[in-house]
């Protein structure tokens, strides 16, 4: 499945600050020059729920979308976000960033769900009032170590293939449905707008395992994606 994961190193450095990695002659380097071999690991089932990584598909909950849909039923919004930042809290701790180091890797890629930073369904083009916390803490965290960041949309507006890791199994609307091909690009311009003149963030891997979609229309909305970066010169 690596094969059809999009990342995108984005010359992260063009124009910008000597700081941050760029590429050269189909290389990643550092601002020395220095050739910089990427080697890490995924933070998965934190900031997007995956049930088979905690055993939890056998009990009903295929999907991140049922996980929280029963907590909101059973407890209310507030309280639902309110557990699943405890559970945020604890699945993956500051002490697991030393253990990637002490491993001798030198990057994390952070699997992430739109619903993390935009807004309610209602209110599409804008974001939560605490939209960053978790992309921040985790960028703090690995700068602290010297640690890159890769960051990941998993679960995009709409879904992107439909599986349980795109966050909602049987739903895969995004490459049909321009409404969010719109919401997916505009967010990706917020996440590079906050984000550019970091030198902790490697990369962007605008779309985790996309799949239900032609050749065609897969680089169409990638490119909106794309072109949504790099209006901010990023």
């Amino acid at each position: 499945m690596k094969n059809s994961t999009l990342i995108f190193f984005l010359l992260l450095g063009y124009l910008r600050s000597e700081s941050l990695l760029q590429l050269e002659n189909g290389k990643i380097q550092n601002y020395e020059g220095q050739i910089v071999n990427l080697k890490g690991c995924n933070l998965g089932n934190w900031l997007q729920l995956e049930m088979w990584m905690f055993s939890y598909a056998d009990k009903g909950y295929a999907d991140q979308y049922e996980f929280i849909k029963t907590l909101e039923d059973r407890f209310g919004r507030q309280d639902a976000e309110d557990l699943m930042d405890i559970y945020r809290s604890n699945w993956i701790k500051n002490s697991d960033f030393d253990i990637i180091k002490s491993f001798g890797m030198n990057t994390v890629r952070l699997p992430f769900d739109y619903k993390l930073l935009m807004g309610s369904d209602s209110e599409p083009f804008s974001l939560k009032k605490d939209a960053w916390e978790w992309l921040d803490h985790t960028i703090k965290m690995a700068k602290e170590r010297d640690l890159y960041v890769i960051l990941d949309m998993h679960g995009a507006p709409g879904r992107q293939s439909g599986m349980d890791h795109s966050g909602r199994v049987g739903y895969n609307k995004l490459w049909s449905n321009k409404a969010y091909q719109k919401q997916t690009a505009w967010l990706w311009n917020q996440i590079s707008k906050r984000y550019k003149d970091e030198p902790t963030v490697a990369a962007y891997d605008l779309l985790n395992e996309p799949w239900g979609s032609n050749e065609k229309n897969l680089k169409k909305v990638v490119l909106e994606c794309y072109k949504a970066i790099r209006a901010n010169n990023d």
